[in-house]
């Protein structure tokens, strides 16, 4: 059986984060998993007797593609001029997990994020050292 995991005591509820994000999700149970970290969903199904619950990682596989095609388009759009090389750069920097985590952390997506305790701390300890390069601001290096 699964099922998907339980909004933590103290997660901030789910129409907060679509309002600051402008959007509305269609199906609200798909926005939930993807907000479950594998290290939550192994950690509940511990405490659950074996009770299988859904992580984001299926959703991010469908995630990354997306994120792929929309900074390939936009590198396109502002950087067209260039060659592949570069655009393969471009797209490389706006996708990389330092420009991800800039924009998680813009976002606020950290409140909403249901991980394990563990690694919870052990993401504190590394997001406060990062300054991922803000790609379509400055543009390619030659």
């Amino acid at each position: 059986m699964r099922r998907l995991a339980s909004a933590l005591p103290g997660t901030r509820n789910l129409d907060v984060l679509e309002k600051s994000l402008g959007y509305t999700f269609r199906n609200k149970g798909l926005l939930a998993q993807a907000l479950v970290h594998r290290s939550h969903a192994q950690e509940q199904e511990q405490v659950e007797g074996g009770v299988k619950v859904e992580s984001n990682e299926r959703l991010e596989f469908l995630g990354d593609s997306v994120i792929g095609l929309v900074s390939a388009e936009l590198a396109y759009m502002h950087y067209g001029h260039t060659d592949e090389g570069v655009l393969t750069n471009v797209k490389k920097l706006a996708t990389s997990n330092l420009a991800l985590v800039e924009v998680a952390t813009q976002l606020g997506l950290a409140a909403y994020l249901q991980t394990s305790a563990l690694f919870a701390a052990q993401v504190a300890g590394n997001v406060n050292h990062v300054a991922a390069p803000k790609v379509f601001a400055t543009g390619p290096s030659s």
